[in-house]
């Protein structure tokens, strides 16, 4: 009786697999899984029913279910079809569980050392994990046993691109549109190769082909746009932009390209009208910020850059360029402790951004801790030892410690650039500061030939000139800068202090009544003076 029972088991087993199998073939997985769970109810061992409830809900995309029959069809047959596991590696790429279909297609590999699939499959793995000579490896292998497998040809030139081999890259490509001339990414890939390869005629006909076999490729038309774009050919640009919008208007690639070319033909409005249009289409991707902010520096809104900035970091807190022009505006606006948390981020993201170190040590500097300015300072010319910036920096930190000798030591350091003349210039008042009258002037003499038209630089040499009772030179000194700057009201105040000096006393009048009127503060120190001097007038 249990034979013929078990008899009866299995013929009804194999009518329940056979009818599962054509529920299958005709696509209604939901109807074979039911089958096949019928087979299972007589035989729960069944290593063909866990198979067919595998590949059904591997069709409806019920990717852990899938894996899940997968499991137990080896566990009822160890043995079963490589395919399996060709299909398990599938569905457990479908879940993200990358390393596990890794593991499947290589089992399969040494199983069937000839199945092509696997190894593209493997390739394609790898390339996502950033394993691109692993990849090379097994598309190379895919070709070797297929030669006309046109897929593992373009996807093994792609490879090649993004390790920058573009020309071995144009072979593998070129072969793949001979294999296929109907195979759009082959000609997609050897467009953005010759691109590279600076083949631009070449590159827009792989571009046109796209488009024949797609006419309504945006991607392609994008591509034909930057083209024209690399070859100044700005009419076209701008056609194919428009072209382009009209199909998709929400293509925001188009309007980045656009933007560019608005900002480089100067039409700044323009760009930052289209920067706008990005940031409502795309809200969440940083770049759009981040240009839109650029922009708006140029534009001198210092405070909707900052606004701009503020938000890309937020979506993009690894943004090193945008947390260092950030810190530069906060400088700006001399919100110091926040330009200081600025560069601070940019050192966290890279320690040897001589720049941030820097210009967080010109923070400090503000912020009178002199010690940490030196500090920054001192690394940022660790890292870049050629900042002539940097020591005349450091040496205004010096001063504010007194250390007036390490300052002109540095100063003189900056002077490795000739013409620095803000170097010569605060070199010159600290040896003012100390007396040094004779160098001083030596000092503000060179900064001046750099730059003769600086009413400010007179002005010091006045004052050192004065100190050495040089008049005429320091009344000389003043008129310059009286010339180069007519609302000068220190250099009137000056000059007239001289003029009394030398009993011109008309003139000290005449000047000291125009530094009042330039500067009204001057009235409480100046008018007794110039009462005293109109006593003395003949």
């Amino acid at each position: 009786m249990s034979f013929l029972k078990g008899l009866f088991g299995k013929n009804e087993s194999e009518k329940l697999l056979k009818s599962g199998l054509e529920c299958y073939n005709s696509g209604d997985y939901k109807g074979a899984i039911e089958l096949y769970k019928k087979v299972l109810e007589l035989d729960d061992k069944n290593a063909q029913a866990h198979y067919g409830i595998a590949l059904s809900n591997l069709n409806l995309e019920n990717f852990c279910e899938a894996v899940a029959e997968f499991d137990e069809t080896l566990k009822c047959n160890p043995l079963f079809s490589s395919n399996l596991l060709f299909n398990r590696a599938t569905a457990k790429l479908k879940i993200n569980d990358t390393e596990g279909a890794l593991a499947d297609l290589s089992k399969l590999i040494v199983a069937d050392h000839k199945n092509d699939r696997a190894y593209f499959e493997r390739g394609m793995i790898k390339v996502s994990q950033g394993d691109y000579n692993g990849a090379i490896d097994d598309f190379s292998e895919a070709v070797t046993i297929k030669p006309d497998f046109s897929e593992a040809l373009c996807a093994l030139g792609k490879t090649k691109f993004l390790l920058k081999d573009y020309k071995k890259a144009l072979i593998d490509l070129s072969k793949a549109v001979e294999i296929n001339p109907n195979y759009i990414p082959s000609f997609f890939a050897r467009g953005l190769t010759e691109i590279e390869l600076g083949h631009f005629p070449e590159a827009e006909e792989n571009f046109k082909r796209v488009i024949s076999l797609s006419p309504k490729n945006i991607e392609a038309m994008y591509q034909i746009a930057v083209i024209k774009d690399k070859l100044d050919d700005s009419e076209n640009v701008f056609k194919a932009i428009d072209d382009i919008l009209s199909l998709d208007p929400s293509f925001s690639k188009a309007f980045f390209l656009r933007a560019s070319m608005k900002l480089r033909h100067r039409e700044f409005d323009a760009a930052e009208s289209d920067y706008s249009k990005i940031i409502e289409l795309c809200p969440d991707d940083a770049l759009g910020y981040v240009e839109r902010g650029n922009v708006r520096r140029i534009l001198f809104d210092y405070q909707g850059a900052k606004e701009d900035y503020i938000v890309a970091t937020r979506l993009d807190p690894t943004l090193i360029d945008v947390h260092y022009n950030l810190g530069l505006l906060e400088t700006d606006f001399k919100n110091y402790e926040a330009a200081f948390n600025c560069f601070t981020k940019v050192i966290e993201l890279d320690p040897n951004h001589a720049d941030a170190f820097f210009r967080r040590g010109v923070v400090n500097y503000f912020k009178k801790k002199f010690n940490d300015a030196i500090s920054d300072l001192n690394k940022s010319l660790e890292i870049n030892p050629d900042n002539f910036e940097a020591f005349l920096h450091r040496g205004n930190a010096k001063v504010g410690l007194e250390d007036n000798y390490g300052a002109i030591n540095d100063y003189t350091k900056a002077l490795m650039n000739p013409s620095y003349s803000e170097a010569f210039m605060c070199r010159g008042n600290v040896k003012y500061k100390l007396g040094d009258y004779y160098g001083a002037v030596a000092d503000f003499s060179k900064a001046i030939n750099i730059d003769p038209k600086d009413p400010a630089k007179y002005f010091s040499r006045a004052n050192a000139n004065k100190a050495m009772e040089n008049s005429n030179e320091a009344i000389d000194d003043l008129n310059k800068a009286i010339i180069f700057n007519p609302k000068f009201a220190k250099a009137y105040f000056l000059r007239g202090l001289l003029f009394y000096n030398m009993r011109s006393y008309r003139n000290a009048i005449n000047d000291w009544e125009n530094a009042i009127k330039l500067n009204p503060n001057f009235s409480q120190q100046l008018n007794p003076w110039i009462a005293e001097a109109k006593k003395k007038v003949v």
